[in-house]
Parts: structure tokens; sequence; C-alpha cells
């Protein structure tokens, strides 16, 4: 072998070496350096999977026939800083991550499991910051990224998925986050006169401006009964014939 093909055969390894550990290196979906905090192999039967994140707690929740196979579900999360600059970087600039997790699913040979889960998926995050009426989920692995419906408790925020979502949930900045005992005493204090209740539930809306037809809807309806009422009340009685 002559040195010119020896030298060429040793450059056309280390471009393919280089090649291969770019590929190991770039980030995949969203384009989150995301990490695994959990992760458990569950069959047809359901289970859950339990992690500690920054935020909190995360509980997922497989009902039965969800996986058509045995799989390797997993939990990560990522830096609520890479996630604000994502969202910067479409315009989202109002908003401030406040915590940020992702689902993940993997056959027994460690490659991704492709296609949706047979039955929905149920993403329960718990932590002192969380369920606060202006907060929103946002899935971030999309060509845009999109407020998905959720539900809000005090203390907590729980999403229905059939995807491996990776999620953020958000909140305009300068917006103050009760901690969850703080919520569920002006909850329960406010609802003894009907103006408010301790559950939200958030149908999805644009990013930055939680939907309000519900609160709307209650609002009207509240005008219109009082309205009735006092017609009904103070309704003239008709004079007695003399």
């Amino acid at each position: 072998m002559s040195r010119s093909s020896g030298t060429a055969a040793v450059t056309a390894a280390v471009l393919i070496l280089c090649a291969s550990s770019a590929r190991a290196a770039a980030p995949t979906g969203s384009g989150l350096n995301a990490l695994t905090v959990a992760h458990r192999v569950l069959d047809a039967a359901g289970g859950s999977v339990t992690a500690e994140v920054p935020a909190g707690r995360i509980i997922l929740e497989v009902p039965p026939e969800a996986l058509r196979e045995p799989t390797d579900v997993r939990i990560t999360t990522a830096s609520p800083d890479a996630v604000d600059r994502l969202l910067a970087h479409d315009g989202l600039t109002s908003q401030r991550t406040v915590a940020a997790i992702g689902l993940k699913a993997y056959t027994l040979a460690g490659d991704p499991l492709s296609g949706s889960f047979a039955e929905p998926l149920a993403l329960t995050l718990v932590g002192h910051t969380l369920g606060a009426p202006e907060e929103q989920v946002v899935q971030l692995n999309l060509p845009v990224p999109q407020a998905l419906p959720v539900s809000l408790r005090p203390g907590s925020v729980r999403v229905l998925t059939t995807s491996q979502p990776d999620l953020a949930v958000i909140a305009p900045k300068g917006a103050a986050l009760l901690p969850a005992k703080s919520r569920q005493r002006e909850a329960v204090g406010s609802s003894m006169d009907g103006t408010r209740t301790a559950d939200a539930t958030n149908t999805g809306a644009r990013i930055g401006k939680p939907p309000s037809s519900r609160r709307l809807l209650g609002a009207v309806a509240l005008s219109l009964g009082t309205a009735f009422s006092v017609v009904f009340l103070h309704r003239r009685r008709p004079l007695p014939r003399v």
C-alpha cells in the first residue's frame, strides 16, 4: 500500500469516527440535553414510575394495555434555563420555565419505541410552586411549541398523553406562584361564597394566554341569576280592586 493511499484510509477512518461522535452527542427531539432520572421496564399489565426532579416529584401512571410489548419507560428532566432559551428562540420571551420533564420509551433492544401508546399515560408533577392558575404545560418536541390540556390543582399539574413529549411547565415572568398550602387556604376560603374553586382545567390555548372561557361562562351565569333574583324579589304586586 502506498503512503498516499494509507494516509487517505486513515483520514477516512477519522472522519467516520468524528461523524459517529457527532451523531451520538447531538440532542434529539426538542434539542434539549435531557437527563434520565428514572426508568422501569413495563408490559401490557401497566404500572408506574416515580422520580424526584428539581421542581418536585414526577409520577408516571401507565394503564393496562397501553403498551403493546415490554418497554423500557424513562422519565427525563432538563435545565429550566435551557428551556427558556428554546422558548425565547421561538419568540416566547415573556414566559419562564417552572419545570421541565420528558417521557421516553425504548424497546428491550434499546431502540426508540415508535408510534403512540394504545391508551393515554398520565404524568403528574407535584411541587410547592405547581398548580397555579397562571401556569401552562407546553410540549417542546414539536415544530412549534404547543400548549396542552392540563389539570391544575394546588401543588400539582397533571397531563394525559399518548406520545413521548418533552414538556415544560411555564408561567408569566413576575407571576407570584404561591406555595401549595397558601393556595389551598385561599381556594377553600373563597369557595365558601361560591366565587372560586380549588381545581382548574386548562384546555390548552395560545402560549402565554391561558383560556378563560370557563371563568367567563361562570361569571355570565352568576350575573344572570342575580338579575333574575332581583327582578323576582322586587316585582310590584297588583293593587287590590276596590
